[in-house]
Order: structure tokens, then sequence, then C-alpha cells
């Protein structure tokens, strides 16, 4: 083998490893803010809930001295839907847990475990996007 062919080999060795790395790392990088936001703390829920009041002032076309005023009402707002979304996650759970408990006896203890595991997988699922949220 030349010179030559050696060194084409290396550069495009040292390339194809140096491009995996930066993919790598800016994955990592692009994950981390998806789910825990922007590096300067704030998370994606005060993104979703500064995201529903500028949503707000958008359709209405607000100016200033109405978004001022329009505040303390969207904000009250937010929070009384995400009481509502709470109440309604620990409602639901209680219906599927009930759920569960009347389909077991019809069950096998294989389809039950199924149902086990599909139901943990969607919890811990639920679990982790309302972190991320």
């Amino acid at each position: 083998m030349t010179y030559e062919r050696k060194k084409a080999i290396l550069v495009i060795s040292a390339t194809l490893i140096i491009g995996i790395l930066i993919g790598m790392l800016a994955t990592g990088m692009f994950a981390r803010q998806h789910y825990r936001g922007s590096r300067n703390g704030t998370g994606r829920e005060d993104k979703g809930r500064l995201g529903f009041a500028q949503k707000i002032y958008s359709i209405t076309q607000a100016d200033e001295t109405q978004k001022e005023k329009m505040k303390e009402i969207i904000e009250s707002t937010t929070i009384g839907i995400d009481s509502l979304q709470h109440k309604t996650d620990r409602e639901v759970k209680v219906l599927l847990d009930s759920m569960m408990v009347k389909i077991k006896p019809i069950l096998n203890k294989e389809q039950f475990g199924h149902l086990e595991s599909f139901a943990k997988s969607r919890s811990d699922h639920d679990r982790h996007h309302k972190k991320h949220k």
C-alpha cells in the first residue's frame, strides 16, 4: 500500500469517528433540551404555560396594556387546568385499577401478566412524559 493510500484511509477513518462522536454529542444535547428545557432553567412546564399565554396574546393581538390585564386571568386559568388534569389523572388511575381487579378472574395467569406488563409500561410512559411537560 502506498503512503498516499494509507494517508487517505487514515483521514477517512478519522472523519468517520469524529462524525460519529459529534452525532452522539448533538443527539444528547438536543434530547436534554427537549426533556429538561433550555440551559437557562426554563423547563417544559414553564414553556407550556408561557406558550399558552403567548398563544392567547397572539390570537387576540393584545397590546401591552391588555396583556397586563389578561395576565392574572390567564395564570389562574392555567392553574385551574393543571388542577383538573391532576384530578382527572387520579380518577383514571382508579378506574383502570378497578378494571384490572374485575378482569383478573377472567384471564389466565399468562394473559393477566401481559396486561399487567402493558399497564406498567403505560404508567411508566405517562409518568416520564408528565415529568418532561
